[in-house]
């Protein structure tokens, strides 16, 4: 169970506050309570959620937890598919996992690609864009509040601490 305050990562939604834990008002019959969430990098309004729901849904990373990721992540491999398809499909398995090294192995596997597109004189993929901007959104809005930074100044902190560029 989650409290008030603890920040959690939610499907879609990536990183949210617990607001509260309580009934809803707008739920006539008192007899399952719900997390009230707030998505943090988002405009979006709060989140019901029931307590008892099987959703994805945990606890964010520890600053420490964080930490040890960056450093590792000159050693993540990338993730290469023969086909465009077979790819795309590992990226949402990926993604959809919403664990941080799956997170940062597409962050930086896309990178790579869109890089070595760009030395060839091509235009990123917009499939490949799609998915950089979904895993970077997820990793590093956790990360920045596992870190406590602002979320723009993630992937700087990344390449401060351990020289490698990531993200667009």
């Amino acid at each position: 169970m989650f409290n008030k305050n603890d920040y959690v990562m939610y499907g879609s939604a990536g990183v949210c506050k617990v607001q509260k834990v309580d009934y809803p008002d707008f739920i006539k019959e008192k007899t399952r309570k719900y997390y009230f969430l707030k998505p943090i990098n988002s405009s979006c309004d709060n989140i019901f959620v029931p307590v008892d729901t099987e959703a994805l849904m945990r606890k964010v990373i520890t600053r420490t937890e964080a930490d040890a990721l960056i450093r590792q992540m000159p050693d993540i491999e990338t993730m290469w598919g023969d086909e465009d398809a077979a790819r795309e499909d590992e990226y949402k398995k990926a993604i959809q996992s919403f664990d941080c090294s799956e997170l940062a192995m597409v962050v930086k596997s896309l990178y790579v690609k869109i890089q070595d597109r760009k030395k060839e004189g091509k235009k990123p993929l917009q499939t490949d864009e799609k998915y950089m901007d979904m895993a970077e959104e997820y990793l590093y809005g956790e990360l920045a509040v596992a870190l406590e930074i602002p979320v723009e100044k993630v992937q700087d902190y990344i390449e401060e601490k351990v020289g490698l560029s990531l993200g667009s």
